[in-house]
């Protein structure tokens, strides 16, 4: 936008250094900005001529990204989109800055606020819709930046409030991360521009030129005009700006033009109609307002930041309330609301083209008074100059290209000179378009960065001492000489490409402060043969940008009493061997390591990061030499107890346990190729303040992908979170004192040659028993061979919600009987296509269970399909469907399939949950299939639960065993449900004994006993179905039940009742029983049973004699 100048001053080619005030004169506003441009240009040439390495041969500008952000405008590609990085990037001096997404967070360097997270290719800043990526191909991404004048119309808090009235405007840069279109596969970053299809058109700048000049007019009959004594004939000094409408060349490229610099506009505040705006006011007055026949330009930031011009209007009303109308409509991509039109700055700017356009020589070239006009000028061929008004005339061409929408050019009459201000051939003031490479990326997921971090480290630029291989191999600067060399005062070792052989000892780094060991990338290689870094007692470290291949049982990087190490953007490789071959970790940490950050990495070998578990072993013997590296005073009190802990282990042959403890610790955005785990802190460690495992990517783990069995302070977190796990063994296992486990992905490959492996599971560990509450929310979880989510140990809290299991063979969510919890909820989760593998013995499988939880929650679940790979129409093997290898001894019971179990939960509540596709149609299948199976109990509520073994109807269901709802356990006999022998029940390997007042849970490792005179069930507003075997629901409750609005869906050939209620007293109201003879059977004493307003197809019948009074307030017999 046109901010409100008197003129434009600044030329460099006047070599101004300064503007100098004189005393008791007024201070224009030109003078100003003219001090300001001079000020810009300086800025913008020191940054690009001492900031830069300069322009190289067939490449266009010069743009580099400062190290203090080496991420600036990093590309980073994969199948879920594309991010920029944060940080500062300086492209032909003009600075452009990402600052990210996300929460504020301070940046110490400019004690200013950032943003804490990169930003995503769609959530650019001013770039409101970009362009959808590729998904193929390879395309080249570059940076577009530009500057753009910001008035309070795209600004209203410019405004200050205390006056009222606008001010000053301000200049803003702005910048969009942009995909090349053309697919060009043969393309690197050192590709030359020309030879880059269509790439030359995109960076060529406007070639645009502007030529002013005058023509005489006739005196005017106004007797208080003054008669002609100049060029300029008009009666006010005036700014003229004349900005391009639409780009192209001479003949279809158009123009348009104002006296005032564009800046008559005004905000819109209310959209009336399509063709109706409200503007905040129609002007300062009738000369410098909006009048009916002016030519308008309507256009939000939208197409301002997408170099469109706006919708050209004439407005045909101005109406008494402040509105003004024009023809036609606005389009669809304008703001058709008010909130929308506020919020993208919708603005009515004023244009002075009007009536007849002639030319120098006075012959008609367009009239904008007619009714097909569009309102601006075309751009004349043969650089025809074009009368504006009181004898102005403009000439424009293009030369040497085309011009380009938003070129502009500004130019002053005054009267009292009677001059025009002379432009020849001049180019426009703006906008210029900047650009810089940043990425050669090959969609989806491949990007090669073409960014140039400056100063050149391989220079040293910005190092403290350079290694090169030269200088390694030969001693006179090896890489373990650079690091002691600033160890103490501190400083960066910058490694030249190349390959480094460290020998049999790694480098080490004692009391380092301050240290920055920075590489070229993969380029600079290490290979040592008994580790590379050996980190200890040393704070403000920094590993990064080269690749380390070492073939010891030592770690490849070790790290021991330190602080604020990061180890970032490496690739390790711990060779040799294989399984059994005693590799060390990429990465060790051991006794104290505080703010340790590892990120970015890639770990191949067997484990990519571990916490050491011994102090001292035989296998790591190989420490000769470490005592003498320990010399110095300061640090002898600091080594004492590990040299002592050491000694110790030799002495006995055998080891010393080693502790770990870590504050802050960051792993992120790791890829974890190891054989054996991903991340493993087995041995004794605690955890304090924020830790996070983020982002990391880990790929065939045979024994866990990530492992944290340490304490978690109760003061401290330990997030585990967007990882994505592909391991043969277990995928995270953690231990119960308070890990945050959410939005991971874990898969697998079950298979029987591999075992199985469960998915995310809570164990002990050798830290203790602190327990705290443990989150899993949010993961999703496949193709794993056990237990998607399993809870083996006693925990806190525990909350398990929004999960996604789908194919795993051993069961869904477990808590397991020695996971005893105190509250259990599980919320939201979907277990899916739960199939037990041929080769695995199972006693039932569950999609979700609950063993021994003092309260349990289970809400807005869905369990959806349970059975065996060889469910559907493979031979069983004799063993009547109960599935698994080997026999099964006589007595045992049948294997089950359940939905949801919930086994010696004092209280719980089970809502909402859906339970469907339970076993196979197979009618001869004699394995126990239920949908929901509550028992050994306090109190339970179960409502609004929909279960059904098949999405048919229910007689389509076969004569399988299954049940929607078991509240208790199956008799013995079920033809007799009052027989004692169904107070004691068989629940796979539980034996369960349901008393008056106690009941009991037995298993193999614990036992539970609930004792109450209390014990209660409430069953409402649920839907089961039942087979032809047994009931829809059947409910044993020692005391009352509670069951109204439900449905029970029978088979229709079924001799079972749909609702077998067993309990000392009973409420039975507004229920729908369908099917069984009868359709509800009630074993209640009848002076403590109420039935009221249930309706059956077979009726209801009862132990002993109803009273008639309840019957009739029941209906039967409907179908």
């Amino acid at each position: 936008m046109g901010a409100d100048l008197s003129r434009v001053r600044f030329d460099a080619l006047r070599d101004h250094s300064g503007v100098v005030m004189q005393q008791g004169r007024l201070l224009l506003d030109s003078d100003w900005n003219e001090f300001v441009a001079i000020v810009d240009r300086r800025l913008r040439a020191a940054a690009a001529d001492l900031g830069t390495p300069g322009v190289t041969e067939g490449f266009s500008g010069a743009a580099v990204v400062p190290r203090t952000t080496p991420d600036a405008f990093l590309i980073t590609s994969s199948a879920d989109g594309m991010t920029i990085g944060r940080g500062r990037m300086y492209v032909d001096g003009l600075q452009a800055e990402n600052h990210g997404t996300g929460a504020t967070v301070l940046d110490p360097l400019l004690a200013e606020p950032v943003r804490a997270q990169d930003t995503p290719y769609a959530q650019q800043p001013y770039w409101e819709a970009p362009k959808d990526l590729p998904t193929t191909g390879t395309h080249l991404v570059y940076l577009d930046v530009w500057q753009r004048e910001v008035t309070p119309l795209q600004a209203p808090d410019l405004v200050e409030e205390a006056v009222g009235v606008d001010t000053t405007a301000r200049t803003q840069t702005v910048w969009r991360v942009r995909v090349h279109e053309p697919d060009t596969p043969d393309i690197d970053c050192s590709t030359p521009d020309e030879d880059i299809p269509d790439w030359s058109g995109v960076i060529a700048p406007s070639g645009g030129r502007l030529t002013t000049g005058t023509v005489a007019v006739a005196a005017a009959d106004d007797p208080c005009s003054l008669p002609p004594s100049g060029d300029y004939r008009g009666l006010e000094n005036q700014t003229y700006r004349v900005e391009v409408h639409d780009g192209g060349i001479p003949g279809t490229a158009t123009f348009k033009w104002s006296r005032d610099n564009g800046s008559v506009a005004m905000r819109v505040v209310e959209v009336v109609a399509p063709d109706r705006l409200r503007p905040e006011h129609l002007g300062r007055d009738t000369v410098l307002g909006l009048r009916e026949n002016d030519w308008v330009e309507i256009l939000d930031d939208h197409r301002e930041l997408d170099e469109q011009p706006g919708e050209m209007r004439r407005i045909t009303t101005v109406h008494g309330d402040g509105t003004v109308s024009f023809s036609p409509a606005l389009p669809g991509d304008l703001p058709a609301t008010t909130d929308e039109a506020l919020r993208r700055n919708l603005r009515i700017r004023r244009w002075d083209q009007a009536g007849t356009i002639k030319n120098a020589e006075g012959a008609v070239l367009q009239d904008l008074d007619a009714a097909d006009s569009t309102g601006v000028i075309t751009v004349a061929t043969g650089r025809a100059a074009v009368v504006l008004e009181h004898g102005i005339t403009v000439a424009l061409d293009a030369p040497d290209g085309a011009f380009r929408p938003g070129d502009h050019w500004i130019f002053t009459a005054r009267t009292s000179t009677a001059d025009v201000e002379k432009l020849d051939q001049a180019p426009p003031l703006g906008i210029h378009h900047h650009y810089a490479r940043l990425a050669v990326v090959t969609f989806p997921g491949t990007a090669y960065d073409c960014r140039t971090l400056w100063p050149d480290a391989g220079h040293c630029g910005d190092c403290t001492v350079c290694v090169t291989p030269e200088s390694h191999a030969s001693g006179v600067m090896t890489v373990q000489a650079a690091v002691d060399s600033v160890a103490e005062e501190g400083g960066t070792v910058c490694l030249a490409q190349g390959v480094y052989h460290l020998g049999d000892e790694p480098v080490r780094m004692r009391r380092a402060r301050s240290v920055r060991i920075h590489g070229q990338g993969p380029g600079t290689l290490l290979i040592a043969e008994r580790g590379g870094f050996d980190i200890r007692l040393s704070a403000f470290v920094t590993l990064e940008d080269f690749a380390l291949i070492s073939s010891s049982r030592r770690p490849g990087i070790k790290i021991s009493i330190a602080a604020e190490v990061t180890v970032r953007r490496l690739t390790v490789l711990i060779a040799g061997g294989g399984e059994g071959s005693g590799q060390g970790p990429a990465v060790e940490l051991s006794h104290a390591c505080l703010r340790t950050r590892i990120q970015d990495c890639d770990f191949a070998g067997r484990i990519g990061i571990e916490a050491r578990e011994n102090l001292n072993t035989d296998a790591d013997a190989d420490t000769d030499g470490e005592a003498e590296a320990e010399a110095e005073a300061e640090a002898e009190a600091a080594a004492e107890a590990e040299a002592e802990a050491e000694a110790a282990g030799d002495a006995e042959g055998g080891s010393v346990r080693a502790h770990l403890l870590t504050a802050d610790l960051e792993i992120s955005g790791n890829l974890l190729m190891c054989w054996w785990a991903g991340v493993q802190f087995r041995g004794s460690a605690a955890h304090m303040l924020r830790n996070t495992v983020r982002g990391n990517t880990v790929v065939f783990a045979q024994g866990a992908g990530l492992r944290f069995l340490g304490a978690v302070s109760p003061w401290a977190s330990f997030d585990i979170t967007d990882n994505h796990v592909q391991s043969n063994g277990v995928g995270i296992e953690v231990g119960a004192s308070g890990y945050t486990i959410r939005d991971n992905t874990v898969s697998g490959t079950p298979d029987p040659e591999s075992g199985s492996g469960d998915g995310i599971v809570l164990r002990s560990g050798v830290s203790g028993v602190l327990r705290g509450a443990t989150r899993i929310r949010g993961n999703r979880i496949n193709r794993i061979g056990g237990v998607g989510i399993l809870v083996r140990v006693p925990a806190g809290d525990l909350d398990v919600s929004h999960n996604t299991v789908e194919g795993a063979t051993a069961g869904g969510i477990v808590v397991a009987d020695r996971g005893r919890v105190a509250d259990a909820v599980i919320v939201g989760n979907t277990v899916r296509d739960l199939v037990t593998q041929e080769w695995t013995v199972a006693e039932g499988t569950d999609g979700i269970r609950i063993v021994g939880a003092a309260h349990a929650l289970v809400g807005s679940n869905t369990v959806s399909g349970l059975t065996t790979e060889f469910d559907e129409g493979q031979d069983r093997g004799g063993d009547g469907g109960r599935g698994g290898r080997g026999e099964r001894g006589e007595g045992d019971e049948p294997d089950r399939r359940t939905g949801v179990v919930l086994l010696a939960c004092r209280e719980s509540r089970v809502h909402a949950n859906t339970v469907e596709r339970i076993g196979p149609t197979d009618p001869e299948w004699t394995a126990r299939l239920l949908g929901i199976h509550i028992c050994v109990f306090t109190r339970t509520t179960i409502e609004g639960n929909v279960c059904r073994r098949i999405t048919e109807d229910v007689d389509h269901d076969g004569h399988t065993p299954w049940s929607g709802l078991l509240v208790g356990d199956d008799p013995q006999d079920d033809a007799d449900p009052g027989t004692e022998n169904g107070l004691t029940g068989h629940i796979g390997r539980y034996v369960s004994v349901v008393g008056e007042r106690a009941s009991y849970l037995i298993g193999p490792y614990t036992a539970f006993a609930h004792v109450s005179d209390d014990v209660s069930a409430i069953i409402s507003a649920n839907t089961f179905t039942g087979a032809a075997q047994h009931p829809a629901a059947r409910i044993h409750v020692a005391r009352d039940a509670v069951v109204c609005g439900n449905q029970f869906r029978q088979h229709g050939d079924s001799d079972p009742a749909a609702l077998i209620v067993r309990a000392g007293t009973a409420t039975v109201t507004g229920n729908r029983a369908r099917g069984g003879r009868p359709s509800i059977h009630l074993d209640v004493e009848p002076r403590f049973l109420a039935v009221l307003g249930n309706i059956t197809t077979g009726g209801i019948d009862a132990e002993g004699t109803i009273d008639p009074k309840w019957l009739q307030l029941n209906v039967d017999g409907v179908l």
